[in-house]
């Protein structure tokens, strides 16, 4: 057996060696150094959790803003937020869709405040243009859309005047959108001028098509949404120029054309020689002179007497 010596290692300069110690404990204090700040991290972090489980951080209020016909209560429960609730839980856009489903909101703004321990919801309402009765006679606010808003016992009670009201064939339901047939009653509603809208009493929407019912007696047949400008345009020239006296109906569902059809009996005021187209005005009939002024040649007859 051989036995061979292993050669002598050189030996470190003293130099080497020192700067070899000093990177080496260089390590360790970066590594003590990331020990430290992830341990005040993960620390904080469980603190900042702690306190989001505790009062401190839980709703106190939930503030409802503009509201006026929806309720502060109804929005409240809507959102599904309560006092008490933590703050980091409330999802604000589930909230804020959910309100957005009542039948009055048209959209629904949230906004947390950490400072308060509050939850701020501000509602913007639709607001109503027209009332619709569906087959049992319930009258329904809705906006110009054709969102459903509201059930109502008269058009003041939502705060619309002297609105025309629309008759529908179709059922009607609160928080829903109308159906095709209601959405041509609002447009027809809408293309009524002043002068022929004091006239009306009322749009109804069949299933033989879209009528008028005016006042004191009579109906205007339409024959679709369809031109409307141009057929209400008839209707003012017709209202303002012929006796309407014991009308039965006016058909104006061929463009620029009118077919007047009377009850039986009738019979036109006798009057002079080239004077205007006969109209009514209150309880009179005459027509307006080219002064402008108005021109009496005799009163209304009783519903019932047409001849």
């Amino acid at each position: 057996m051989t036995f061979v010596d292993a050669p002598d290692r050189p030996e470190v300069d003293p130099r080497i060696a020192q700067r070899r110690l000093e990177v080496e404990a260089q390590r360790r204090r970066r590594r003590h150094r990331a020990r430290v700040v992830v341990g005040a991290v993960v620390v904080l972090a469980v603190t900042v959790w702690g306190l989001s489980r505790t009062d401190l951080a839980a709703v106190d209020e939930v503030v409802v803003r503009g509201a006026e016909r929806t309720g502060a209560g109804a929005v409240e429960v809507a959102s599904g937020i309560d006092v008490g609730d933590q703050l980091t839980d409330v999802d604000l856009r589930r909230s804020g869709l959910a309100v957005s489903r009542l039948p009055w909101v048209e959209r629904a703004e949230l906004e947390r405040r950490w400072w308060d321990r509050q939850v701020v919801i501000t509602v913007h309402e639709r607001v109503p243009t027209a009332v619709v009765s569906d087959p049992t006679g319930t009258q329904f606010a809705v906006d110009a859309e054709g969102w459903v808003l509201a059930e109502v016992a008269a058009p003041g009670v939502v705060g619309l005047g002297a609105v025309v009201p629309i008759t529908v064939p179709t059922m009607v339901e609160v928080g829903a959108e109308l159906d095709e047939w209601g959405r041509s009653g609002l447009v027809i509603a809408a293309a009524l001028s002043p002068g022929v809208a004091s006239r009306v009493e009322r749009v109804e929407i069949t299933t033989d098509g879209p009528e008028l019912a005016l006042r004191p007696a009579g109906r205007v047949r339409l024959g679709g949404p369809t031109e409307l400008d141009v057929k209400v345009r008839t209707l003012q020239t017709i209202f303002a120029t012929v006796d309407l006296r014991c009308l039965l109906t006016l058909d104006v569902q061929v463009v620029d054309t009118a077919v007047i059809t009377r009850e039986e009996g009738f019979d036109p005021l006798v009057v002079e020689p080239d004077t205007p187209p006969l109209t009514t005005w209150n309880d009179m009939v005459g027509h307006w002179s080219a002064q402008g002024e108005w021109v009496e040649v005799g009163t209304l007859p009783e519903e019932d007497e047409c001849g």
